[in-house]
């Protein structure tokens, strides 16, 4: 798995460390348990986050479909896109798929990666199989295909997940090994 360079994601962790930013986490997710913060649909620059670097986000992003080789212009989904989460000690999510395109061949993933991993937990569980992550460790998940979840994030450094939303052609995830074909 690669680790991606800090000099990537330092702007944004910081921006979301900084208290006073917590006010523009405009998503409350109903999470099992834990405060759970969102932004979502950060690929769209929002006025009142004039001073979130989103020149860095792009640039992340460009970075992170290079390196599993998908088109620059891969579709963004349209439910969360992208997407930045912050939580605390007690977090949980809770085993859930997340919607796919109206198509059967257009399957919703997202590349993740935790800018800030907390003490204990938060790591991500596909299928049942926890996947030990380390800080800005990337990882690409079939959400539309997989049941995933975290395990509960322990401690008290906030996790902050960035999580970048795409549609994928079936055909796609199959050729490169991502999914089964007979899922």
């Amino acid at each position: 798995a690669m680790i991606v360079p800090t000099r990537l994601t330092k702007e944004i962790r910081d921006w979301c460390l900084a208290k006073e930013n917590l006010e523009h986490f405009d998503c409350k997710p109903q999470h099992k348990s834990g405060l759970s913060l969102g932004i979502k649909h950060l690929e769209n620059k929002k006025e009142t986050l004039k001073d979130f670097p989103h020149t860095v986000l792009k640039n992340l992003s460009t970075y992170l479909l290079s390196y599993y080789d998908l088109p620059l212009d891969t579709e963004i989904e349209d439910s969360f896109g992208y997407l930045i989460s912050y939580s605390e000690e007690g977090h949980k999510v809770g085993p859930h798929t997340d919607p796919n395109k109206d198509s059967e061949d257009k399957i919703h993933c997202r590349i993740n990666l935790i800018i800030s991993k907390p003490i204990a937990g938060g790591d991500p569980i596909i299928s049942d199989e926890v996947y030990p992550m380390l800080e800005n460790e990337v990882w690409l998940c079939v959400a539309g295909l997989y049941v995933h979840d975290i395990t509960i994030t322990k401690g008290d450094k906030p996790r902050i997940l960035i999580s970048l939303g795409y549609y994928i052609d079936r055909k796609v995830l199959e050729d490169k090994g991502w999914i089964c074909q007979e899922q």
